[in-house]
């Protein structure tokens, strides 16, 4: 997501070739059921990912 959504740039950052990112990216769709591609899924998935990891500052 910090790239954009932009495929050559998030494999550039991981080390991957485009492929190998739409691959995984179609396999998160498949067992999840979320399109990453739309905005809600997208926020959704963000949200998940920063609440396990940590990274949430909440308020307060």
């Amino acid at each position: 997501m910090e790239q954009r959504q932009d495929r050559r740039a998030t494999a550039r950052v991981l080390g991957l070739h485009p492929n190998s990112v739409d691959y995984r990216l179609a396999r998160i769709t498949e067992l999840t059921g979320l399109d990453l591609g739309a905005p809600r899924d997208a926020a959704l998935v963000l949200a998940a990912l920063l609440l396990g990891s940590g990274q949430a500052n909440w308020p307060g």
